[in-house]
């Protein structure tokens, strides 16, 4: 069984990870720009001007986005419920999934966890189901075994 606490921080980690890759991208982006301004003129120039600002901007969105999952993920409930809801780790006869970011399939301590938000379509079937439920997604038929 899988120790909830060393998962939240192992998705920490990932979530770190992809807040310093998507800064050094932001980072690269404000550079090219920089480098584009000082450029000659001419219609080359303000084409490769354009494409460097897009960049960024494209860089910025997805910084913005990984320091949101970071805060999100930070501020995300310990409390152990009876029903599923938001920080749940859910044992079920096929998977494990934990409600928590929609961070798709991870592989931890040689299990497959898949990572999700309430919003997802399996996560509003989730929600609010305990210990015994069945639930039917993807041709497959659920029941929810245990609820950590």
């Amino acid at each position: 069984m899988i120790q909830k606490e060393s998962l939240k921080l192992e998705i920490n980690r990932i979530l770190e990870e992809k807040l310093k890759f998507a800064q050094s991208n932001f980072e690269e982006a404000q550079e090219s720009v920089t480098i584009e301004t000082k450029g000659s003129a001419g219609d080359k120039h303000e084409t490769s001007r354009a494409m460097a600002q897009i960049e960024l901007e494209n860089a910025g969105k997805v910084l913005l986005e990984a320091e949101k999952n970071c805060d999100i993920f930070k501020n995300l409930s310990d409390f152990t419920s009876e029903k599923v809801t938001q920080g749940s780790l859910i044992y079920t006869n096929f998977e494990i999934f934990y409600i928590s970011l929609g961070l798709g399939k991870i592989e931890f301590e040689s299990e497959t966890i898949f990572c999700l938000n309430l919003n997802s379509p399996i996560g509003k079937i989730l929600f609010g189901k305990k210990v015994g439920d069945s639930f039917a997604f993807n041709s497959k038929n659920y029941e929810i075994k245990m609820l950590a």
